[in-house]
């Protein structure tokens, strides 16, 4: 992977840990290393698609950055296509993406909850704002019609 991605990793760490899934079985494989090239400094992406390349058969992974210095990533909070469920949770100085394989997860029952992100709803306050400012305007403009009115007519009479 990283010979494809053009990477550049060293102090590579490869652990195996217990899950911490509820049931508390299990153990889970945990992969750490410093890597030059992960990130675009100047664009603020990080590199999700290598790892969803190699691991995304996998029923679900997860990628977390540990980046100091990163003010502004431009990257995608998630996204969802017909394969994967990508979900992006930040922190301070962590990144941390949660891949999931929709048909793996089908396959074996695991709820996925695979929810097209929406564009956000107006709060109701939101929209009083909008009635009040249309209100507004349409009353202005009928106060400049009325106007233009009475000033013809007091024109015409002189």
């Amino acid at each position: 992977m990283a010979l494809q991605a053009d990477w550049e990793i060293a102090d590579l760490q490869i652990n195996d840990v217990k899950s911490p899934a509820e049931d508390g079985a299990g153990f889970e494989t945990s992969v750490a290393f410093e890597c030059e090239g992960i990130v675009d400094w100047e664009k603020g992406l990080l590199g999700i698609q290598p790892f969803i390349d190699e691991f995304g058969d996998l029923v679900k992974f997860q990628v977390a950055f540990l980046l100091p210095g990163l003010e502004s990533f431009s990257g995608p909070a998630g996204f969802v296509n017909e394969k994967h469920r990508v979900r992006l949770f930040r922190g301070e100085e962590i990144y941390e993406y949660e891949v999931v394989n929709i048909a793996e997860a089908r396959a074996l029952n695991r709820p996925i909850a695979v929810v097209a992100e929406a564009a956000p709803q107006p709060e109701p306050r939101d929209l009083v704002q909008t009635v009040l400012v249309i209100i507004i305007v349409v009353l202005g403009l009928a106060g400049v019609v009325i106007g233009w009115l009475l000033y013809g007519r007091m024109k015409r009479s002189q």
